[in-house]
């Protein structure tokens, strides 16, 4: 156990392990899901590689999907369209929670939920998952 703690630690210091948006952007919980134009936003902020904070959202529609009533990472997955009252929880506000169709238009609704911790991450100040495009707040400069 402390070699992979000591392995954790040198992978950090040279920057080849991530320590994750929630550590490096979410301070104190302040991120926020908003619906902007029918798309799920993601918005916080994040520090730049030379420490500038920058108030970035991520569309989360392009990261996550319902897969028969469960959130599921994938590229361009576009959960929103099945996929209601969501909202962010958890104590540091990076649990994704929604009300998803199970099989279909005319399916019944199932609570599930998806940690972002996993999905999303800072590229350079701004939030990202795979090939996301990088977006900051509108007005902030």
């Amino acid at each position: 156990m402390q070699l992979l703690t000591f392995v954790l630690s040198v992978l950090l210091l040279l920057g080849i392990a991530n320590a994750g948006w929630r550590e490096e952007c979410n301070f104190g919980g302040n991120a926020q899901f908003h619906v902007i134009n029918e798309a799920p936003y993601l918005s916080t902020l994040c520090p730049s590689h030379t420490g500038r904070q920058i108030c970035t959202m991520l569309d989360l529609g392009y990261c996550i999907m319902n897969s028969h009533g469960h959130l599921v990472a994938t590229i361009n997955g576009h959960f929103e369209k099945s996929c209601q009252n969501c909202r962010l929880e958890g104590a540091n506000a990076t649990v994704l929670a929604c009300s998803c169709r199970m099989f279909g238009k005319n399916a019944p609704w199932q609570d599930t939920e998806i940690d972002l911790e996993g999905v999303v991450e800072n590229r350079d100040g701004h939030l990202a998952c795979w090939d996301s495009e990088l977006h900051t707040c509108p007005g902030f400069v």
